[in-house]
């Protein structure tokens, strides 16, 4: 059809009712449309489909701006360009909430003639998307002079009213699907807090009941003054060690506790090799006490993370090798390259961990050896650290042979050490160069959460029995 005006009226009515029917099939369409980019593709091909144009063009207002965001034509117009919305058709019919029909563009003061001339455009129509306060546009264009006719028009100001409807639909769609993630992300929060709250209900139902009934039973022992002087000292030292012990499980559950927020622990750029040194001088007393033997570290990656954290659960993991591996023990920390991260790994000699403990472990108030020196949480402390990086923690253990501890960082966001392994350091003793076989493996990843060079991504500690 090359001009409607030309055509009999029983003619132009069977295509308008075909457009119509055509029509029906797109509303079905935009019905099941959920974003925005989905709306702007159908209505984009049904704007020149319905009307068989040469063109058509999928405009949004943007604030004083009219925004061609896409385009269907048979030659290139101004898809991704803007305009005033005082300088162009489009702002026009959405400043006016009316349709523009032209047909001749060179010949109407509302079109910008040198906008045009680089398109095939000679005529065009344009409708407004929403009668009231118009929030964008759909045009229509023609390689030849032409009047659209009033059926075409009406065809595509449906097509427009239809669009307001599914665009305004997406809006609620997309609220309502934030929502849903922030309902989600409010009853993970609860049950990390309802989970902290039975940690601490466990401490003070189960834990701390031990130190209490000492302190209760030397102090009735005491006061009744049946007990030699001696003894007497004996039994204060007692209250003593039990008061200690109630003092470190209360600060163990309250920091536990405060492990619940991602935005507690504010991440920025920390050499990984300085965390560890400082683990190292911490805990220098009771490596020399125990000849432990601690090798590489020099040449660690920067990341991106919290020092404090970071800090934390390396000495922690440094502290169960030296504890639990036995005097003599072997502690190995270095940095490997895996693909598109980093992979820190400390892994030392010691006992290896029964494969039905592995799990059990990270759980609150968790020991395999009665120790009064922990609370219990110590690992399930280091999981709630990494998983507020947005990573977590596994141990994996094959007593009698090998055993690893690595952690993972995108290698582009990390600074490349200049060497993978660093080589045993030269003072050790000739029977330490070659350490046994490892026995067990803990393993953490942590995804890069932070814009910074370098965002820490897991490690894996030595074995740690508490």
């Amino acid at each position: 059809m090359t001009g409607g005006r030309s055509k009999g009226g029983q003619l132009r009515t069977g295509w308008y009712a075909a457009a119509m029917e055509s029509l029906v099939g797109v509303v079905q369409a935009l019905s099941r449309a959920r974003d925005v980019d989905s709306i702007i593709a159908i209505v984009r091909d049904a704007a020149r489909s319905l009307t068989g144009a040469d063109g058509a063009s999928f405009v949004l207002r943007d604030g004083d701006q009219c925004h061609y965001v896409d385009e269907n034509a048979i030659g290139p117009l101004w898809k991704g360009k803007r305009f005033p919305l005082s300088a162009c058709v489009s702002g026009w019919a959405m400043l006016n909430a009316r349709p523009a029909v032209i047909e001749d563009i060179y010949n109407d003061p509302r079109v910008p003639a040198d906008a045009y001339r680089p398109t095939f455009v000679k005529s065009l129509a344009m409708v407004p998307i929403r009668r009231s306060a118009p929030i964008g546009a759909i045009g229509n264009y023609w390689a030849v002079r032409r009047l659209p006719t009033e059926d075409e028009v009406a065809v595509l100001q449906a097509l427009a009213d239809t669009t307001s409807v599914a665009l305004e639909n997406a809006d609620l769609y997309g609220e309502l699907q934030q929502k849903v993630v922030t309902l989600e992300e409010q009853r993970t929060r609860i049950n990390e807090q309802r989970d902290a709250l039975e940690v601490f209900t466990r401490a003070l139902a189960h834990d701390l009941k031990e130190p209490v009934r000492s302190i209760r039973s030397f102090s009735e022992i005491i006061a009744r003054g049946s007990a030699s002087q001696e003894k007497t000292q004996q039994y204060f030292k007692y209250i003593q060690n039990a008061g200690e012990r109630m003092g470190m499980l209360v600060d163990s559950v309250f920091r536990y506790t405060l492990l619940d927020d991602p935005a507690a622990m504010p991440k920025e750029s920390c050499r990984t090799t300085d965390l560890w040194t400082a683990a190292k001088i911490d805990l220098d007393g009771l490596i020399r006490d125990k000849s432990v033997t601690i090798w590489g570290g020099d040449e660690l990656p920067t990341v991106s993370a919290n020092p404090r954290y970071l800090t934390h659960v390396l000495t922690h993991l440094l502290t169960n090798a030296v504890r639990h591996g036995g005097n003599g023990v072997n502690v190995h920390i270095f940095a490997e390259e895996k693909a598109d991260r980093w992979q820190i790994t400390v892994e030392d000699d010691g006992p290896g961990i029964a494969a039905e403990q592995l799990e059990a472990i990270f759980l609150p108030f968790k020991r395999l050896t009665r120790n009064e020196e922990c609370a219990g949480l110590g690992l399930a402390i280091c999981r709630k650290i990494l998983a507020c990086h947005g990573g977590s923690i596994w141990c994996e253990s094959s007593p009698g042979k090998a055993r690893a501890f690595p952690s993972r960082c995108q290698r582009r966001k990390c600074r490349r050490p200049k060497s993978r392994k660093p080589p045993l350091p030269p003072h050790l003793p000739p029977r330490r160069r070659q350490p046994k076989a490892p026995t067990c493996c803990w393993s953490t990843t942590l995804r890069i959460i932070s814009n910074s060079p370098g965002s820490w991504c897991s490690s894996r500690p030595a074995l740690f029995a508490i």
